[in-house]
């Protein structure tokens, strides 16, 4: 048995040797070192030859999968390791990933990063406690560093240089694992230090708007190879929902626990659930869940307050309306002309003089305001706003519009529809304690003593 390291390198020359010399050092088991370098820098080329290693170099650059397939050419391994330069392994690393494929379906293992997504991240809750975990989402997984057996290569198939530089082909990678049966599993117990991204930094000059403009497109390019052109799900898959709950003080509403637990057991589709407790303001949280959903390609952001109680089949529902923002029927409490709570729809028209006005609907209806409490958002709505929810103020600090209102505006601008299911209507569990109670009935007393 022997494994093949097979690392490409294309700049950062410093992080490089790092790399290679941790390798060299920590890997105790049968292998190989396979180098590809890409494009011309004599201080590159003049460092990789100095290792004892198999050497390759791509002088007009092939992008990620054409090295990772370069040096795949030359391998002998019966296991191929494919590694990012930017990362540093530790004793015992290959050991580790290695024992995964006692399982004989196993067909790709990654390890723990330090930099990564939240599956795979060092801290990551989910499955932490297991040696191996075993993972469905095959886009879950980040292309840092694969183990794989050659015969899964033989039957799926190399890198696919269609994606160029590079993005996306670590997804279509795993996915292509995927589809043809065989297991994908994260090496709890192998840890790797990753710089992160740090190619793509010297690529786009350190410009993060342009790196992540460009991610989205390579990500594009996948959906478009395996869903035939259709715009969500990918070759036929279950919708992938990122579920974001905001308990601003800490707590969720049990009912509403409930509702997310039917949600994530549901065989139709892929839901995922991430809370996003004391993060305030809450524009700041919404932005983050954006942020987390985007880097981990979700199909669909849904966005849910923690006091908010939908229909047990809202969110299939909400899918099956097929539109790019939606959300149900959402409920708040407002005083009226007696200082009396009473509720009211948050789902808005303009009327003649460009104010909004709560409108009542029937069925699914397009609407100029969705509620912050829930709405349902398509990726590709997120990848088009630069900044998509925030407070707008007044001179004196009070609210204009709040994020929800303002995330309505952004989207109609960008030319998006927005909707309301009537038929979908939510509990809203807003909590009064003892001295909002007596406020109340003092503020009630009074006004009914000035009348009389």
């Amino acid at each position: 048995m022997k494994v093949s390291l097979i690392i490409p390198v294309r700049y950062r020359a410093d992080l490089t040797a790092v790399c290679i010399d941790s390798v060299v050092k920590y890997t105790d088991i049968p292998h190989e070192i396979v180098l590809v370098q890409e494009g011309i820098d004599e201080e590159i080329t003049e460092l990789l030859k100095s290792y004892d290693a198999k050497f390759v170099h791509n002088k007009e650059p092939k992008g990620f999968a054409g090295a990772m397939n370069s040096g795949l050419a030359v391998s002998e391994g019966d296991y191929l390791c494919f590694l990012n330069n930017d990362v540093v392994v530790i004793p015992g690393w290959l050991e580790c990933m290695m024992k995964a494929f006692e399982d004989k379906q196993v067909g790709l293992v990654a390890p723990v990063l330090s930099e990564g997504n939240k599956r795979q991240h060092l801290d990551a809750r989910e499955g932490r406690e297991k040696e191996f975990d075993y993972v469905e989402d095959p886009l879950s997984l980040k292309g840092v560093c694969f183990l794989v057996r050659r015969s899964v290569i033989d039957n799926v198939g190399t890198w696919d240089e269609s994606f160029g530089m590079g993005g996306g082909d670590d997804s279509d990678f795993c996915y292509r694992i995927a589809k043809a049966g065989y297991k994908l599993v994260i090496a709890r117990k192998s840890f790797l230090y990753h710089y992160g991204s740090a190619s793509f930094r010297e690529l786009f000059d350190n410009d993060i708007p342009r790196s992540k403009k460009y991610a989205e497109e390579q990500f594009s390019k996948f959906k478009k190879k395996h869903s035939g052109g259709r715009k969500t799900n990918v070759d036929g898959e279950k919708p992938r929902v990122y579920v974001a709950v905001f308990p601003g003080n800490g707590w969720v509403w049990h009912e509403l626990s409930l509702v997310l637990l039917h949600w994530s057991h549901d065989s139709d589709m892929t839901v995922k659930i991430r809370y996003y407790p004391f993060l305030s303001p809450l524009d700041n949280a919404r932005n983050q869940a954006v942020k987390d959903s985007l880097e981990d390609y979700w199909d669909y952001v849904l966005q849910i307050d923690n006091d908010i109680v939908p229909p047990v089949d809202c969110l299939r529902e909400l899918l099956a309306a097929d539109k790019d923002i939606i959300a149900p029927l959402c409920m708040t409490m407002k005083p009226d002309s007696n200082g009396l709570m009473v509720p009211m729809p948050v789902a808005h028209r303009y009327d003649k003089d460009g104010k909004y006005r709560p409108y009542y609907g029937r069925g699914v209806e397009e609407t100029d305001v969705v509620t912050g409490g829930m709405f349902l958002v398509k990726r590709e709505v997120y990848e088009k706003l630069e900044r998509p929810f925030e407070f707008t103020y007044h001179k004196d600090g009070t609210v204009i519009y709040s994020e929800d209102f303002v995330f309505s505006q952004k989207c109609q601008k960008a030319g998006y529809k927005l909707y309301t299911h009537y038929g979908m209507i939510c509990k809203h569990m807003k909590i009064l304690d003892v001295k909002g109670i007596n406020d109340l009935l003092v503020h009630v007393t009074n006004l009914n003593e000035r009348r009389e």
